[in-house]
């Protein structure tokens, strides 16, 4: 759940859909510039460079307040942020500039509508697949070694970020959970630590000045085998119960303050 398995590889559900429209778009580039213009193969690549840059660039401009802090940010680019509509007009744009030939320009936009496609189609696929499910009947235990049992949070909204010590992307983003959670102290942030001794964890947060609530840790990785998820970390989104959203990988401030908000929409809308 939330990520492709291809054998030992973990794959990002919008980061598979977005390899299968490169693909779509490799192989269309390259039927067409043998059948049609090998201007094509130029095309492509400066097409791919231009939205790309335009993308993340606004993105970036569009949430400077949370990027000023840290500006080095603008190029963590496996955080995710693009403001692909943006990437897709300067694509079509740049490709006014670089194909003369209408015939040629009308089968390069058509090949950039097509990977589009594809890629739409692809993220909505493998995001339906992944919500709907309920929160796992499982139990947990807290610092102290009490048992918690997690359906006592299936009412309401609640956060849950499965992560580990020993993993780079989850100590990147535990700073920004930290801050989300504090913002909103009426929303559970379950911070369920993946099979590590209580002793180990705690003398991270430590040392990393970490104040989380709610750490819970599962020794036994039971959350992943009922959720049926892999690799770490993993931060999911559920509303009375049932999985709304999730985001596999780094998650960046942004894209957890935007989940944030719209999971408390919920709540507020009732």
């Amino acid at each position: 759940m939330g990520m492709v398995s291809i054998g030992p590889l973990a794959i990002p559900n919008g980061a598979f859909a977005g390899l299968l429209a490169f693909l779509t778009f490799t192989i269309l580039v390259s039927v067409a510039k043998r059948r049609v213009d090998a201007k094509l193969e130029r095309w492509s690549t400066i097409a791919l460079v231009v939205g790309v840059i335009t993308a993340r660039l606004v993105y970036v401009a569009l949430h400077w307040a949370t990027f000023s802090a840290n500006p080095l940010r603008a190029f963590m680019l496996w955080q995710g942020g693009f403001e692909w509509i943006a990437g897709a007009v300067a694509a079509v744009i740049s490709t006014l500039f670089v194909i003369r030939p209408w015939r040629t320009r009308g089968l390069a936009i058509a090949i950039l509508g097509a990977s589009a496609l594809v890629w739409i189609a692809a993220g909505m696929i493998l995001n339906g697949a992944k919500t709907g499910v309920p929160l796992p009947d499982v139990t947990l235990t807290d610092s102290s070694g009490a048992n918690i049992e997690l359906r006592a949070y299936a009412s309401g909204p609640v956060v849950v970020n499965m992560w580990a010590t020993w993993c780079p992307p989850c100590r990147r983003e535990l700073p920004a959970m930290e801050k989300q959670a504090a913002q909103n102290p009426d929303l559970p942030f379950l911070f369920i630590n993946q099979a590590e001794e209580p002793a180990l964890v705690q003398a991270y947060l430590t040392q990393q000045s970490l104040n989380l609530k709610h750490v819970l840790f599962d020794t036994h990785s039971q959350l992943a085998r009922e959720l049926r998820t892999t690799g770490l970390p993993m931060t999911l989104f559920f509303y009375d119960g049932i999985l709304t959203d999730i985001h596999a990988g780094e998650i960046s401030p942004e894209a957890l303050s935007q989940k944030t908000a719209t999971l408390l929409g919920k709540k507020h809308a009732k």
